[in-house]
């Protein structure tokens, strides 16, 4: 484990410091299949309190150390969880919130022992994580995830990264290790295999970024479509040490693949796949190709089919809800707590994802978009993303989020602009002709909204429920 701060540790320290933890907690009275809250910055120790949990056999629950008033307190008390550990960050954050009762807050920086020296014997089958769902359509859910699910990420780990591991292979994301994108399809898979991940506790800025990747030689990088656009607003002007990035949470338009492959070294892989169920899908330059505008082929193993509206797995090529066999050691064991909306994710034999795409008959996938990602506009249906998608392209914007602008207009769009454009009237008017040549007449923002930043929750993803809220971050444009 490398931290960018330039402390290093190795496998042997995180073996020892994760078994004084996992003595700790049982010293406390935590029992096999309790539920720890870990509130921890990417670092070595989240890494070891992470695999301290797993050697206890207790319940991992992550949260981003983000959170704080009534978000932290439903997914704390959720989860159950009997023990929260957190940094200086999070224990303030505790502090500020009627904790659930019963909940003991820990210091991740403690002192801990004796050392569990055997790791407690574990099911494949039971629960090992609970990893809440971003909530940016409703309260968060809890995904349970078994301990099956930390080999079962290998196989696509190895394909989206072409291959990985190779020797000398470095792994980092700039996401926050509470995603399952971060902690389970990079950094668990990477130490699994033995190799190097970076950390990094600061906030997330392009500079830093590209002095991550230069100054520790990253080979293998999980950069989301949110990275991949502020890497193409500012691009950099030195070569790295890349020869795969992984990238996913939501689509990636052909305009910027082209643009980040003209600027990064090596392949850049889609991943398609959810809390509920990861790597379904996957690029792998180094092992098929991928036709422009679709995600990858189905992992080697892993059943995948496209269901009309009755349930029926489609025939090649037509359009229909991505599901995943519910067997899967992928997918999730169900919701914590929650047993109608698992019933509602889990039936037929299938995992719902409630995404819309279709798939060819060598397993290629193509992503067409959540169904819940549409907004009607006089009588018609127009698809949220697709709007988003040719706003990006302008080659003075950042990033965009479209949703429905309430009484004031049934589409808006809320614009971030590279640091050296202004907003204007007559940039506003550029992108709703845009819209209307690109996608259709009746599709462009009535209005646009002008901001610093998106909105975005933990996991780097655009919440889109809080737009309408943005109002006093808007940059207003010059008559």
């Amino acid at each position: 484990m490398i931290e960018h701060n330039g402390t290093t540790v190795s496998f042997g320290e995180l073996r020892e410091r994760s078994a004084a933890i996992a003595g700790g907690l049982a010293a406390l009275g935590v029992r096999p299949g309790d539920h720890v809250a870990l509130m921890l910055p990417q670092s070595a120790a989240a890494a070891a309190w992470t695999l301290a949990c797993l050697r206890a056999g207790a319940v991992v629950v992550p949260i981003a150390p983000v959170y704080a008033g009534e978000g932290l307190r439903h997914r704390l008390a959720d989860s159950g969880a009997v023990v929260a550990a957190a940094g200086p960050v999070g224990r303030e954050r505790l502090a500020a919130i009627d904790l659930p009762p019963g909940l003991r807050v820990m210091d991740s920086g403690a002192d801990l022992g004796p050392q569990l020296e055997q790791p407690i014997a574990r099911d494949p089958n039971h629960p090992a994580f609970i990893f809440y769902t971003s909530g940016s359509t409703g309260p968060a859910k809890g995904a349970v995830l078994a301990d099956r699910v930390v080999e079962a990420v290998l196989p696509g780990f190895r394909l989206v990264f072409d291959g990985a591991p190779q020797p000398g292979d470095v792994f980092w994301t700039p996401s926050d290790w509470s995603w399952l994108g971060a902690l389970g399809e990079v950094v668990l898979p990477a130490l699994y295999h033995g190799h190097a991940v970076v950390a990094c506790a600061e906030r997330f800025s392009i500079v830093q970024t590209y002095a991550i990747l230069r100054d520790h030689r990253v080979t293998c990088a999980f950069l989301p479509p949110v990275v991949l656009r502020r890497i193409r607003a500012e691009p950099p002007d030195e070569h790295f040490s890349l020869r795969a990035v992984m990238t996913g949470g939501e689509p990636v338009s052909v305009e910027l693949r082209a643009a980040i492959q003209s600027m990064l070294s090596g392949s850049l892989n889609d991943d398609y796949g959810l809390t509920e169920g990861t790597h379904l899908a996957v690029g792998s330059a180094a092992n098929y190709p991928t036709p422009p505008g679709a995600i990858g082929r189905a992992v080697h193993g892993r059943r995948i089919a496209i269901l009309d509206r009755d349930g029926l797995e489609c025939p090649p090529g037509d359009a229909g809800e991505i599901a995943v066999d519910a067997t899967d050691p992928i997918v999730m064991l169900g919701y914590w707590g929650r047993p109608d909306e698992t019933a509602a994710a889990l039936r037929g034999g299938w995992l719902h994802t409630g995404d819309r795409g279709r798939m060819d008959a060598d397993g290629t996938l193509w992503f067409e978009g959540r169904d819940e990602m549409t907004l009607k506009v006089s009588g018609m249906q127009i698809g949220i993303e697709e709007v988003e998608t040719v706003i990006s392209s302008h080659p003075d914007v950042v990033e965009c989020g479209v949703a429905a602008g309430g009484a004031e207009a049934p589409v808006a769009a809320w614009v971030v602009l590279r640091d050296s454009i202004e907003p204007s009237e007559r940039l506003a008017d550029e992108l709703r002709d845009l819209v209307r040549s690109q996608v259709a007449a009746h599709a462009y923002p009535r209005v646009v909204r002008f901001l610093a930043e998106l909105p975005l929750t933990s996991t780097g993803k655009l919440e889109r429920a809080a737009l309408a809220t943005c109002v006093n971050r808007v940059k207003q444009p010059n008559a």
